[in-house]
């Protein structure tokens, strides 16, 4: 599946993030008698640093966008060479 958030501006332009997901269960709720889905994200790439309003974003906006770098950061360094590890490194920082 696709989680393709946006906003759009009639008649000026249009924002859209996308990601590919897919449906797994959600192991916070193992101890739950129901069962509870969620999504994981498949789409493993920094969002765009300079792209980002920071002025706009929650503080729990922002700790998710830091919590999903980490796991970009933590997912592809060990598969990557030095110039390209050495990229994503700064587009993974921490926005805060």
């Amino acid at each position: 599946m696709s989680n393709e958030p946006g906003y759009y501006q009639t008649g000026a332009y249009g924002i859209r993030l996308e990601n590919l997901v897919t449906v797994v269960e959600d192991e916070s709720f193992k101890n739950s008698s129901r069962r509870f889905l969620a999504f994981d994200t498949l789409t493993i790439v920094p969002f765009e640093r300079a792209l980002i309003a920071m002025e706009v974003l929650s503080l729990n906006e922002r700790q998710w966008v830091d919590t999903y770098h980490a796991r970009v950061w933590a997912e592809l360094q060990s598969v990557l060479d030095t110039d390209t590890r050495a990229w994503l490194e700064h587009a993974t920082q921490p926005l805060s």
